[in-house]
């Protein structure tokens, strides 16, 4: 940050530098000091100058678990909202001195990290990269990933001085992905007595879980057992996303399938 100011004489905008029983103290202190910490640190550091200059705009770039949490992202979820919470909370301290403060949560953009991750996904499932990309797009509404400069483009118009109104704000660029604001979407679900329920997503997986593991222990299924996804999620009717958290559950934590 110091070196920033030196050379460019001032900084005026400063965006920041990803089960419960799983993890232990320590990874928690390590998640609050890279996940929250740092922004605190990072945005105590420019304040002295923006202060000076009167006027600044701040970004924290999180994700969109500040609108709807992900499963299986505790840590995240909870320090990422951490991130939310500071900047509302500052954004009546900081009005005063013309300093703006945002919280922006991108969605799926095509990186080069999301690339990796959906390689890593596609060789867990035994299947195409593209077919993991197809069940993500089933969830955009504009149907495809997002573009790093349409991210771009967007935080260009609140760090910059044409913004003087929005601050204290977590805003999404994810197409329309996240369909509410702090609860899980909710998936049908037709019991035993073909009743339907909107269950959550855990609760969903949850269920499945449990009824496939039950086909393992009464030898309907065999050990080793290879799933297509699309045929399956069409015998339990059920969507193929919480079938698929459930397989990964049964085949890495149990060896089952």
């Amino acid at each position: 940050m110091r070196t920033t100011a030196e050379k460019f004489g001032s900084i005026d905008g400063g965006p920041p530098a990803g089960t419960f029983k799983d993890f232990t103290d320590d990874d928690w202190q390590q998640s609050f000091e890279l996940q929250l910490l740092s922004y605190i640190r990072s945005i105590r550091e420019v304040l002295s100058y923006m202060q000076k200059q009167k006027g600044g705009r701040i970004i924290n770039i999180a994700s969109s678990s500040i609108k709807q949490p992900i499963d299986n992202l505790i840590l995240s979820n909870t320090f990422r909202n951490g991130i939310a919470g500071l900047a509302k909370s500052l954004a009546s301290e900081l009005a005063t001195d013309n300093i703006l403060i945002n919280t922006i949560g991108p969605g799926i953009i095509k990186t080069n990290r999301v690339s990796e991750i959906d390689k890593v996904n596609a060789q867990k499932a035994r299947t195409s990269t593209e077919s993991i990309e197809l069940e993500k797009l089933k969830q955009i509404p504009i149907g495809r990933y997002g573009e790093p400069d349409e991210f771009a483009k967007f935080l260009v118009y609140l760090a910059s001085f044409a913004n003087t109104y929005v601050t204290g704000q977590s805003l999404l660029v994810e197409g329309g992905m996240v369909k509410a604001l702090l609860i899980a979407s909710k998936y049908p679900y037709k019991d035993e007595n073909n009743e339907t329920f909107l269950l959550d997503k855990s609760s969903l997986t949850e269920r499945i879980y449990d009824y496939l593991r039950n086909q393992i222990v009464q030898n309907q299924m065999a050990p080793g057992t290879r799933i297509n996804y699309e045929q399956l999620a069409n015998e339990l009717n059920v969507s193929r996303m919480p079938l698929r958290e459930a397989v990964n559950q049964l085949s890495q934590g149990q060896g089952h399938l």
